[in-house]
């Protein structure tokens, strides 16, 4: 029964990735619907700050190239979703993946969909946070690594795996 009950997990974490693509593919009727440049969603935050002039704004662009690139990320992350519920088979962490895969394909989408810079910069650190934890993620690996690698010390594979997290994160 658990091993029924991961199997869900494992697909509906790629069904929640799909979903993201056929709403992204669903903007592109809004564009050539004749909504291109509109703002989709708009909220503003502390408009009243002081003076008046000063505020926080939470957008969604949706233009042409925003909603391309948002087909893009939604549909070749849910490409890599699919081939990583065989690929990952077996995986003790498998929970940690899902999260990092969906976090990673949301945080890009909310990175292109962004209607400012501090949305962007959001986007951006969420996408380099699960870039650096992607990459280090079988950072418990006991393998050597190839000699044509190897430092001074002694290093094995997760540690290797786990200094590219980081230099990709830094």
């Amino acid at each position: 029964a658990q091993k029924a009950l991961f199997g869900i997990r494992n697909w509906m974490a790629t069904a929640t990735s799909f979903i993201a693509f056929v709403f992204s593919i669903l903007l592109v009727v809004d564009i050539f619907g004749g909504e291109s440049g509109a703002e989709l969603f708009q909220v503003e935050w502390f408009a009243n700050l002081g003076s008046g002039t000063y505020g926080v704004e939470f957008g969604i662009l949706v233009d042409p190239l925003n909603v391309m690139i948002a087909c893009f990320a939604s549909g070749i992350g849910t490409l890599i979703m699919i081939y990583g519920v065989s690929y990952m088979k077996g995986d003790k962490s498998l929970n940690r993946y899902w999260f990092l895969m969906q976090m990673f394909i949301g945080g890009m989408v909310f990175l292109v969909m962004a209607n400012n810079f501090l949305q962007s910069f959001v986007g951006w650190e969420i996408v380099g946070f699960c870039s650096y934890a992607l990459i280090g993620y079988f950072f418990t690996k006991r393998g050597k690594q190839d000699a044509r690698e190897t430092t001074l010390k002694e290093e094995t594979e997760g540690d290797y795996n786990s200094h590219a997290g980081l230099k990709a994160f830094i």
